[in-house]
């Protein structure tokens, strides 16, 4: 009586009969992860997404707040955009005291923003100070 086998290895599946202590293999093929659902299916299709920069959570784009690169007077600063009009790149983030927090010791305004290492981010933590105090 032949015995079927399935096994993953190397990121293959493959699908094995033995007969007569001999495998013979079926099928081989690459394993795929399972495709994500689409945007339709989770509710978000149409609207703006974006990526929080500290928790790494897509949220809509009306729950971030966006934040620009501002190089006035030779410094460059993190500075807030609330009506998200300014040109150049965007860093976004919730307005949660975890999110900042965990977005400034990643450094992630530096990468998202794509700035040197010198950058000023005293802007962030007064943007929401008022916010954080009630």
């Amino acid at each position: 009586m032949p015995r079927i086998c399935i096994c993953a290895r190397q990121f293959y599946l493959c699908l094995i009969v033995y007969r007569s202590g001999n495998p013979y293999i079926l099928a081989h093929q690459p394993a795929t992860a399972p495709a994500a659902a689409p945007a339709t299916e989770s509710g978000l299709a149409g609207f703006p997404l974006r990526t929080c920069v500290g928790c790494r959570v897509t949220a809509h784009q009306s729950e971030l707040v966006r934040f620009v690169l501002d190089q006035t007077g030779g410094i460059s600063a993190v500075a807030p955009d609330p009506k998200r009009r300014a040109t150049g790149r965007g860093a976004w983030v919730h307005g949660q005291p975890a999110c900042v927090t965990q977005a400034i010791t990643r450094r992630a305004f530096h990468r998202a923003l794509r700035a040197g290492k010198e950058l000023d981010i005293s802007r962030v933590a007064a943007f929401f100070a008022e916010a954080w105090d009630t």
